[in-house]
C-alpha cells in the first residue's frame, strides 16, 4: 500500500485550487469528478494534504491495495483504480493573470483556474515600498538628514513623473504604501488569493532575481528590473530628478 487516491466532485474543482502547492500529486478527470493521486508517507496520507482535501465537502479518499481502492477507514473494497490520463497538479490547476494583464492557455482539457487578482486582506503587514510623485522626493531627500536616506533604495519613472522608494522605514510623506515580500509588492492590505504566492507571480510574468513586480488592486502589474534601482542619497535624487529642472 502505497499509494492514495481522492475523489473530488467537479462541482468543488475551484476549491481544489489550494492543492497545487504539493507538487508530487498527479490528476485525472472524468465528467463528473477530478481524481487525485499521491505517494503514502511513513504509512498514512499526509496530515496537512489530508486537512487540504477534508476542507472540499463530498471528498473521498482511497487507499490503494493491490490494484483496488479501500475507502480510507473501512474494510469493504470500492472497485480498481479508474481509467484515467494522469497529469501533474500544476498543469491540472494552471494559475492565470487576468485577461488584460496576461493570457494564458490551459494544459488540460479539464483545468480549474485561479486568478492573481489581490483581495483584502485582514492582516496588518508593514509597509516597505512606496510610490510617491517625484517633486515630494527630490524636495524631501535634499532636505532630509543623509542617514535617513542610507536604508531606502529607489527607482524614477520619468514619463510617470514619480519614484519608487524602497526599504524600511519609509519617508514620512503622502504616497501609496505597498508591502514587498519574495519581491512582489502588493498595496497594503491586500494579499495574494490562495495558492497563488510571490515565486507563482515571479515565474509567469518572468521576474528576474532582484526585479520587483508592482501589482495593483486589480490585478494589473509592471516589473520593474533590479538595475533600476539605485542607494538613495542626496546626490542620486538630484542627479536622477533634479536635473530635469536644473540641466
Amino acid at each position: 500500500m502505497t499509494e492514495w487516491l481522492a475523489c473530488i466532485p467537479t462541482r468543488h474543482l475551484e476549491l481544489a485550487a489550494g492543492l497545487r502547492r504539493f507538487p508530487r500529486l498527479t490528476a485525472g478527470f472524468t465528467s463528473a469528478e477530478v481524481w487525485l493521486r499521491g505517494p503514502i508517507l511513513e504509512g498514512v496520507v499526509p496530515e496537512e494534504l489530508r486537512h487540504e482535501l477534508l476542507k472540499i465537502p463530498d471528498t473521498s479518499i482511497f487507499l490503494l491495495c493491490g490494484d483496488s481502492l479501500q475507502p480510507e477507514g473501512r474494510r469493504l473494497m470500492y472497485g480498481p483504480v479508474p481509467d484515467l490520463e494522469w497529469v501533474s497538479i500544476q498543469q491540472a490547476f494552471t494559475v492565470v493573470m487576468p485577461p488584460t494583464v496576461l493570457p494564458a492557455t490551459l494544459a488540460t482539457e479539464n483545468p480549474t483556474t485561479v486568478e492573481m487578482r489581490p483581495e483584502p486582506s485582514s492582516i496588518e503587514r508593514q509597509s516597505n515600498l512606496m510610490v510617491v510623485d517625484q517633486e515630494r522626493w527630490l524636495a524631501y531627500a535634499v532636505s532630509c538628514p543623509e542617514v535617513r536616506l542610507a536604508h531606502l533604495t529607489f527607482s524614477h519613472n520619468p514619463v510617470a513623473g514619480r519614484i519608487m522608494a524602497r526599504g524600511t522605514p519609509l519617508p514620512p510623506i503622502p504616497g501609496q504604501l505597498y508591502h514587498e515580500t519574495g519581491g512582489v509588492a502588493l498595496p497594503c492590505g491586500f494579499q495574494l488569493p490562495e495558492p497563488v504566492d510571490a515565486e507563482t507571480v515571479n515565474c509567469l510574468v518572468g521576474a528576474a532575481d532582484g526585479d520587483l513586480v508592482l501589482m495593483a488592486a486589480d490585478g494589473s502589474c509592471e516589473v520593474v528590473p533590479a538595475s533600476c534601482f539605485t542607494i538613495a542619497s542626496r546626490s542620486a535624487a538630484r542627479l536622477t530628478i533634479g536635473e530635469q529642472y536644473h540641466g
